[in-house]
């Protein structure tokens, strides 16, 4: 069976066309819509990220089916489910493509997140530790085999999942998603121990304080914001032993990090930071053209950097991982249990 599966986020959608008899991915795409423009604080999905956000999901419907999909499962995340006018847009996706759109809770975010972070079937099975080990190069942990903005030829593989292959004794992992719209935190070892959700993410921080991709003071209050809203989970996530990121912020970040000789298996938070303030500093067009970083993610990439000091700051990480895990992942194990 081949299934088309779309991860409709905030700031973008993702496509995964996946053979569950072969169990391997056929074909995966990203385009950036920007569906949570100006709604975080309006709770309205204007009606231009509506418009580019169905030209897309269209494409990916069709290629899907050029691929050999039986059917297109849609799953939307943050700004859909705080829209006060979801029902309008859901209704225009149905309307247009006869699909409805699954929309999921946060918790259920998490947890999706989570199963593919710890099963030995995900699509994206990897270690996380021995990012110098070389990966095949067209694994799924390998920048080369997916869309990216690498300007040269390094091949900037770091792994995927399957956190605790190469940890003798199972830790308890601390696991970060950083989104357009949300942060899922989930804590637990091969099950979870606490999740929770917080509307904070790259693409609601960036449209609420900044006011261009360079602003420092729009930072400052970004990384205060997000301090308090992390601040309460503190007791809950402290007794972690292994901290790793997944998304786009995070990949972004450790992929440039890397490719400038400062990290290896992992990155010191202080390195890692003070990355993200150099970042900062750029213009951005010269941002655009760093290795690792995407150009269509370039002017929100700090305002994710801030989320990322935040949670450092307030929940003492010392080291970070990055895995390419991510929910579109844990979406392919989903549907492989419920179709």
């Amino acid at each position: 069976m081949i299934l088309g599966i779309i991860d409709l986020g905030s700031n973008s959608v993702k496509l995964s066309v996946y053979d569950y008899e072969k169990k391997r991915e056929i074909f995966a795409e990203r385009k950036v819509t920007r569906l949570g423009q100006d709604s975080f604080e309006t709770k309205i999905l204007i009606n231009q990220a509506m418009a580019r956000t169905l030209n897309v999901l269209r494409d990916f419907v069709h290629k899907a089916g050029d691929f050999g999909a039986v059917d297109v499962k849609i799953v939307a995340t943050s700004c859909v489910r705080d829209a006060k006018n979801k029902e309008e847009f859901l209704a225009l996706v149905k309307d247009d493509l006869g699909i409805e759109i699954k929309v999921i809770s946060g918790d259920e975010e998490a947890e999706i997140i989570w199963s593919c972070l710890v099963s030995d079937n995900s699509p994206s099975v990897g270690r996380l530790r021995g990012f110098s080990e070389k990966i095949p190069c067209g694994g799924s942990g390998c920048l080369k085999n997916r869309s990216s903005s690498l300007k040269k030829e390094e091949e900037l593989c770091h792994p995927p999942v399957k956190i605790f292959s190469t940890i003798n004794t199972t830790p308890t992992l601390l696991s970060c998603d950083i989104g357009g719209g949300s942060t899922e935190f989930i804590l637990g070892k091969e099950k979870i121990i606490f999740k929770k959700s917080l509307n904070i993410g790259a693409v609601r921080l960036y449209d609420m304080f900044f006011k261009n991709p360079c602003d420092k003071i729009g930072y400052e209050k970004a990384l205060k914001y997000a301090e308090n809203l992390i601040f309460p989970l503190k007791n809950d996530l402290k007794d972690f032993q292994c901290f790793v990121g997944s998304s786009g912020t995070f990949t972004n970040l450790f992929d440039w990090v890397k490719s400038n000789g400062l990290c290896e298996d992992f990155c010191e938070r202080n390195v890692f930071i003070g990355e993200i303030h150099r970042l900062l500093e750029m213009p951005l067009e010269e941002r655009k053209i760093q290795v690792g970083i995407n150009p269509d993610r370039a002017d929100i990439i700090c305002a994710g950097g801030a989320i990322i000091e935040a949670l450092c700051n307030v929940l003492n990480v010392k080291e970070i991982f990055v895995t390419t895990a991510s929910l579109k992942d844990g979406l392919v194990l989903y549907y492989n249990l419920t179709t």
